[in-house]
Order: structure tokens, then sequence, then C-alpha cells
């Protein structure tokens, strides 16, 4: 098809080559003043409108191969209609096939042959290379579409191969699995019954439950009765009487704790600790115990008030410049002496400096009111801890201070 396709191109160009030839033949004639009659009569001078002339033809062969072409064209329409429509009696279908008789009837019938003198029947070779280039552009059209449609099929062909070739591998795989497991199916038994398996009796679900939540029960009470026997032999004070009650003196303020303790103590399920609040139980505390002290203060002299306690982190500082602050916002002349020497931590709650101190005061290296420093609170004078050596440890000893 692509063959013939080419051919029927290159014999269109032959075609539009000659047709410009006749067409500058007809302008310098025309240039010359020439009418159609004057042409013809020209070209028979010139030996070119005989019967043997290339630009005057006699059509009765080409005219044979025109038919012949025409009536492939209509076939070819008809095939291509047949495998899109499937109706037999459609109106189309049935002009095609009368016009399909009609060019056989006229290809089959006697053709009379054009008498070259006479100017009737007589054609110019202009018209008829005219005719016979529409004539090949649309035998190249429907072998345009011919090409296309055979190409299409082959791409169907192709993608059916595949899929059969698909299915054939696929039937292939099938009946070597088919007998794969057919071998299995006719080897023997590799387990073999020796004896029946005894069913065991079918326990009572109901008495098994009670038992699970009896001994749930009873491990619950023992775990209870293990924290409670902990609580009782390891004397642990929860209340301020049982404070008072264990040293046998009175205790005359506490602290309160920041958290809320949560689930027995642990810190589980504990609240948030609102500091806002705390500190302002805090300084309500400590202005009771600053209170009771000064029920039991001579106003007349000076008192000193020693705050300590038996190891570390237990709020001796925290105490001390609580207390010192509610005596200071009562009138009073206070000051607070830091005589944690190996940890002092109370210019830091006092906001001030770490030295001098008592121990450059003890050493002679700072006068009394060098260690001396003033605080926010009116009437309060804080004295740091300062740098200790062996000389302060040695007078500390002697009961200098």
């Amino acid at each position: 098809m692509q063959q013939s396709l080419r051919g029927l191109q290159t014999e269109l160009q032959d075609i539009d080559g000659d047709i410009r030839k006749e067409e500058a033949l007809r302008t310098y004639m025309a240039e010359h003043g020439l009418n159609p009659d004057q042409v013809k009569s020209a070209l028979t001078q010139m030996n070119l409108g005989g019967p043997t002339n290339p630009l005057v033809q006699n059509p009765l062969t080409s005219q044979t191969t025109l038919l012949e072409r025409q009536l492939q064209a209509t076939q070819f329409k008809i095939h291509q209609f047949c495998e899109s429509v499937r109706d037999q009696n459609h109106p189309e279908l049935l002009g095609l096939m009368q016009q399909e008789r009609a060019l056989k009837a006229q290809i089959e019938g006697p053709a009379k042959p054009t008498i070259p003198g006479d100017s009737k029947l007589s054609m110019l070779k202009y018209d008829w290379l005219l005719k016979q280039k529409s004539q090949i552009e649309a035998e190249i059209k429907a072998g345009k579409e011919r090409l296309e449609l055979t190409g299409r099929r082959v791409v169907e062909l192709e993608r059916e191969k595949q899929d059969i070739q698909h299915l054939v591998k696929t039937r292939d795989d099938l009946a070597l699995n088919i007998q794969a497991r057919g071998l299995d199916l006719d080897r023997p038994q590799r387990v073999t019954v020796v004896q029946n398996a005894n069913v065991p009796e079918k326990r009572n679900q109901k008495a098994r439950t009670q038992a699970m939540a009896l001994g749930g029960r009873g491990t619950l009470f023992t775990i209870i009765a293990g924290f409670t026997m902990f609580e009782w032999f390891s004397h642990r004070v929860g209340s301020t009487s049982g404070i008072a009650n264990a040293i046998n003196l009175r205790l005359i303020g506490a602290i309160p704790s920041p958290d809320k303790g949560g689930l027995l103590g642990l810190g589980i399920f504990a609240g948030t600790v609102n500091y806002d609040e705390w500190n302002r139980a805090v300084i309500e505390s400590m202005d009771v115990v600053r209170t009771y002290l000064m029920r039991h203060i001579d106003p007349k002299r000076s008192a000193s008030i020693l705050v300590t306690s038996a190891s570390a982190h237990e709020g001796k500082t925290t105490v001390s410049c609580q207390l010192a602050a509610s005596l200071a916002r009562s009138g009073k002349r206070v000051v607070i002496v830091d005589c944690d020497f190996r940890r002092p931590s109370a210019h830091l709650m006092m906001d001030g400096a770490e030295g001098p101190g008592i121990c450059e005061y003890m050493r002679g290296e700072a006068s009394l009111k060098e260690v001396c420093q003033s605080t926010q609170a009116d009437g309060l004078t804080f004295i740091a801890a300062g740098q200790i050596d062996q000389s302060v440890l040695q007078k500390l000893s002697a009961d200098v201070l």
C-alpha cells in the first residue's frame, strides 16, 4: 500500500509539472493576443494538436483506467461500510452498490474512440490533466484511508497476539501446577493415626470464675493490710499534734506544704501548685510565729533567735528570711546573719552580695558596718556568710562568735 501511494504521489507530481508547462504555454499564447481558436490552430501548426501530440490526447485508454480506479475506490468504500455497519439494506450502501454496477457496465461496454479531428470530442491536454489530477488525488486519499485502517488492524492484531501469548503462558503454568498438585495427592500419607485422642472433660467455668474473683479480693486485702501494718510500725508523724507529742515541746507554728500530696502522699493525681497562694500562706504562718515570739521576748533588751535543723534542705533559709521579714514588718530592727558556712544561700533570697560577711569580720578584714547590707524591707539588715577558712573555724571552736 505504501509503495502504491508513493507511485501515485510521483505520478501526481509529474501531472503537476505538465499542468505548469501547459499553463505557461497558454500564458505565452495569451500574451501574443491569440484567442482559443487561434491557440488551437497554432497548436496544430506547431504539431502539438494532433492525435500523436502529447498536448492533445485520445482519452480512450486513460478514461478506462480512470473508471477502473473509480471502481476500486467504490469497492473499498463498500467493504469499509460493511465492516462498520451490519445493515445490508442501508440506503448509502445500496447507493454505493448501484454506483459499482454502473462503473462495471461502463468498463465492460463498447468504447467509442474519440475522433481526433472532431473539436467536440477532442480534449485538450490541460483539461485532461486537471481531470486526471483530481482522480489521482481521490485515489491517494482513499489509499491513505485504507492504509490507516490496515495500520489500526495490525496494532489490534499485535495486541491480541500478546494477549494470546499471555494466556498460553498462564495455561502452561496452570498445567504444571495441576501436575504438581496431582503428584502430591497421589503420594502416600506421611502421618498415620496411631490412637484416637481423648477429649478432656469440660470444666466448670462458673466455679473457675468465682475462684479467680475470690483470689483477687484476697490479694487486694493482703496488699491493704500490708500497707496498714507498715504505716503502723513506722511511727510516721502525720500531724502537728503528733510532732508536739513526739518531742514533748510546744509547737508554735508550721510552714504549709506547697503540694497537695496526691494519692497516698506519693504525688499521684496531685493538683497544680498555686505559688502565689502558697506564699501568702507562708507569710501568715510566719506572722503567727512572730506574734508568739514577741509575747515572750523582753522588749527592753535585744534578743537572738537561732534557726537550725538536723539535715540539709529542710527549710532553714526559708524560715529565717520569712521570720526576719515578718519581724521587720512589725516595726522591729532585725539583723539576719547567714552562718551556713558550707552552703550559704541566704544572699540569694535576700538579693544581696555573697561577701564580705561574718567570716571577714571575724578575721578582722572588715568592720561591722562594712559587712552589714541593707535590704528592700525597712529595718531589716543582712550579713552574709563570707569566705570561711581555718582561722574562722578555730575562732568558732573558741566561742568567739
